[in-house]
């Protein structure tokens, strides 16, 4: 004896898979807004923590100009005062000397290496800014200092 399978009627396969799909539809709604006000109470508090916490402190930078070289020196304070950057240009052995344009954040200036185009984005360069009130004189001395090769 074979025994058949009850059949369906289209309709109800049809209403069965919408079902689904909306009970499915309500738990990915459901974890969204979770996602959301996750992202939401995450967000206030790094905004508190950033308004109500000291952050990283910002980089003093000096100047120091003799007579046989020009240093460009950065510091920090705080807990980070032991990361100190210098760079230094001699007399007769500055080889790149290039012009940096102001941005909205950067007052422009000039920029001063003994290495190559190349080599300044590796290591960087003296940087003097226009807003300095000895910058034309700097600037005077420093291209005086080129060296010819």
């Amino acid at each position: 004896m074979k025994v058949k399978s009850p059949r369906v009627n289209p309709k109800y396969k049809i209403i069965g898979a919408l079902c689904l799909a909306a009970l499915f539809f309500l738990f990915q709604f459901g974890w969204s807004i979770l996602i959301a006000i996750e992202i939401g109470i995450f967000t206030i508090l790094g905004g508190l923590v950033m308004v109500f916490f000291k952050p990283a402190s910002l980089p003093n930078f000096k100047l120091l100009v003799g007579e046989e070289s020009i240093t460009w020196v950065m510091e920090y304070s705080g807990w980070k005062r032991w990361f100190v950057r210098r760079w230094t240009v001699r007399k007769g052995r500055v080889r790149t000397i290039f012009e940096i344009k102001a941005t909205p954040f950067y007052p422009g200036g000039l920029g001063i290496s003994e290495r190559s185009r190349f080599g300044i984005r590796m290591f960087g360069c003296v940087f003097l800014s226009k807003d300095l009130p000895e910058y034309e004189d700097l600037r005077r001395l420093v291209e005086g200092w080129r060296s010819v090769k």
